[in-house]
């Protein structure tokens, strides 16, 4: 005997991942949206500084992208 949702149980798994990766979904879309004000404002070309903030937050991003798709091939 099978429980009802047996065959559906990937698919919850899926649905707990999804709720789990929300919040991050949306950190990046803000950190996009403070991204492109700050390259059309003309703020990263002016300013040293905040242009090598952020070549340093890309390079965190794509380590931590990087580390996020070795984790899921596993």
């Amino acid at each position: 005997w099978r429980s009802p949702t047996a065959k559906y149980h990937h698919v919850l798994n899926l649905t707990g991942a999804f709720n789990r990766l929300e919040p991050l979904a949306y950190t990046a879309l803000f950190s996009l949206l403070i991204e492109m004000i700050g390259l059309f404002a003309g703020a990263t070309i002016f300013n040293r500084g905040l242009s090598c903030l952020y070549i340093f937050l890309h390079f965190l991003g794509t380590i931590m992208v990087g580390l996020f798709v070795e984790q899921v091939g596993q």
